[in-house]
C-alpha cells in the first residue's frame, strides 16, 4: 500500500523558507539584539501555517537535564471558546505539564512558574481567529487582555498565527497591536508568473515522488499542473488531499489520467462537479472556482483566498 500522502509530505518552498526564517529572527531577537522581537503570522486555512508552527516546534525539542526539562520553544492553539482558564489549560500542555487542576489564576501562575523554570525562548500561539470568531471579539476580550498581560510578564518573544480575520484582536487592541507590529503573510500557491508556475509543479513532484515516473510526468505536465491549481485554488492541503485520493484510486487498479483525477477531485474537493466547473473535464475553462455553490467562494469573514491581507 502506498500510504497516505498527508502523512509523508512536507514540502519546503520559498515561502515556507521565508517565514521559518522570520520565526528564526523573532525567536533569536532577545538573546541577540536584546529586545523582544514578536510576530503575525496570518494564512488562509489549509496554507500550511500550523504544520509550519509545529515543525519548528519540533526542530526544537525538549532537553531533560538532571534537575529540570528545558523546553525551548512552547507551541499552543487557542481554544474554540478562549477564557482565561482554557487559555491557561492550553499553554500548560503546550509545556507538556500534566497537572491541569485548580482555578484560572493558579494555572496562569503555574504555567508562567513553569516557563520560566524550564527557560522557555519562543511562545507560538496558534488558531488566534477563535478569540473573534461569531462575534466573540468582545465577549472573549478580557481572556485577550489577561493573555497581553501574561505574556508581558514572561518576557519572551511571541508568535501570534492565525486566520486574516484574526486581524480583529489586533485592531481592537491598541497595546496589543503595539506589540505585534511586525507581521508576515502566508499565501497559497499561485501561477501568475513563469516562475511561481514552476514553484508549483516542483511541490506537486515532490507530493507525487510514490508514483512510476511516467505518472509523475503526466502529473506535472502543462495539461494538467495549471488543471491541479483551479482544483485546489493554489491550497497545500487541497493538493494533498486530492493526491491522496488518486493514490486511493490507483490502488484499486485506476489508471493515472483526467478522467481518475476528476474522479479523485469530487471525492475529496467538490462532489457536484462537473461540465465547465469540473477542473479535469474537457469544458473546464481554466478560472477560479469562485462563484456560488463551488468550492471556493469567498468567505464572508476571510474574503477571497488570494486577497490580499
Amino acid at each position: 500500500m502506498v500510504g497516505n500522502v498527508s502523512q509523508l509530505f512536507i514540502v519546503r518552498h520559498p515561502q515556507y523558507d521565508e517565514i521559518w526564517n522570520r520565526i528564526r529572527r523573532c525567536h533569536m531577537s532577545l538573546q541577540t539584539r536584546g529586545r523582544i522581537e514578536n510576530l503575525r503570522v496570518v494564512g488562509v486555512s489549509g496554507v500550511g501555517k500550523s504544520t509550519l508552527l509545529k515543525q519548528y516546534k519540533s526542530a526544537h525539542p525538549s532537553v531533560f537535564n538532571t534537575h529540570y526539562t528545558e523546553v525551548p520553544v512552547v507551541y499552543a492553539e487557542v481554544p474554540a471558546m478562549p477564557t482565561s482558564k482554557q487559555l491557561a489549560i492550553n499553554l500548560l500542555k503546550g509545556l507538556g505539564c500534566e497537572d491541569l487542576k485548580g482555578t484560572a489564576p493558579q494555572m496562569w501562575e503555574r504555567f508562567l512558574t513553569l516557563a520560566k523554570s524550564c527557560k522557555v525562548s519562543l511562545l507560538i500561539i496558534d488558531e488566534a481567529q477563535h478569540f473573534v470568531d461569531q462575534g466573540k471579539l468582545a465577549t472573549y476580550s478580557s481572556a485577550a487582555d489577561l493573555l497581553k498581560q501574561k505574556l508581558t510578564e514572561l518576557n519572551c518573544p511571541v508568535v501570534f498565527a492565525g486566520a486574516p480575520r484574526s486581524k480583529l484582536l489586533f485592531s481592537g487592541n491598541n497595546q496589543l497591536r503595539s506589540r505585534f507590529k511586525a507581521s508576515v503573510n502566508f499565501y497559497p500557491f499561485r501561477i501568475r508568473t513563469s516562475i511561481e508556475l514552476q514553484r508549483f509543479r516542483g511541490v506537486i513532484a515532490s507530493i507525487c515522488s510514490q508514483f512510476t515516473e511516467s505518472e509523475r510526468r503526466f502529473l506535472i505536465s502543462d495539461a494538467v499542473v495549471e488543471r491541479f491549481f483551479y482544483a485546489t485554488d493554489g491550497i497545500y492541503r487541497n493538493l494533498v488531499d486530492l493526491i491522496d485520493g488518486v493514490t486511493l484510486l490507483k490502488e484499486d487498479g485506476g489508471v493515472v489520467d483526467k478522467k481518475v483525477l476528476s474522479q479523485a477531485y469530487r471525492e475529496t474537493i467538490h462532489a457536484s462537479a462537473s461540465g465547465g466547473n469540473d477542473p479535469f473535464g474537457d469544458e473546464f475553462d481554466f478560472r477560479r472556482l469562485t462563484e456560488v455553490n463551488e468550492p471556493y467562494f469567498p468567505s464572508p469573514i476571510d474574503g477571497d483566498n488570494h486577497e490580499v491581507y
